[in-house]
């Protein structure tokens, strides 16, 4: 069996203990299903950057051992390194135009208790609205608080307004 062979198959292998690690974690309440399929996300991605790694190293060394095995470990470190800004990058798409990936990232188009609070809304029936207006006088300095909202990521592949 070539180096090709046996890093798919020790790919394999990682991929099952932490397929099984994240299943344990989820069976024991640690973790929601979606962590678990961030997680699963996060080490495929790395799998397969390792997987590169791997094959470049071999086209370039003729499959010697050492190189085949630096290219694996510098492949799965920029794998792991490069997870984040690709996912943020999924997540602003996610954020901007409503794709959920096939359910994985949970759209939430409510506006929490706090920031209705915030803007002074207690309820979704307001029958009447009572306008006051102030008299303001020249000496005295009155500020305004200004509170901006807008839809985010606020956890786990969830986008929801912050």
């Amino acid at each position: 069996m070539g180096s090709r062979g046996a890093n798919v198959i020790a790919s394999l292998v990682v991929l099952t203990m932490e397929t099984c690690r994240n299943s344990h974690l989820v069976a024991s309440g640690q973790i929601e299903p979606v962590e678990m399929a961030s997680n699963m996300g996060q080490s495929v991605f790395s799998t397969v950057i390792m997987l590169g790694g791997a094959a470049v190293a071999t086209a370039l060394t003729g499959g010697a051992a050492l190189p085949v095995l630096i290219g694996s470990f510098v492949g799965g470190a920029a794998g792991s390194m490069a997870f984040r800004p690709v996912s943020s990058c999924a997540m602003k798409v996610c954020v901007d135009s409503g794709v959920t990936f096939f359910g994985l990232v949970e759209q939430d188009y409510e506006v929490p208790e706090r920031l209705l609070s915030m803007l002074g809304i207690k309820g979704a029936s307001i029958k009447t609205a009572r306008v006051k207006t102030a008299a303001v006088s020249t000496a005295a300095l009155h500020t305004a608080d200004v509170a901006f909202f807008e839809r985010g990521l606020v956890g786990v592949n969830k986008v929801a307004y912050s």
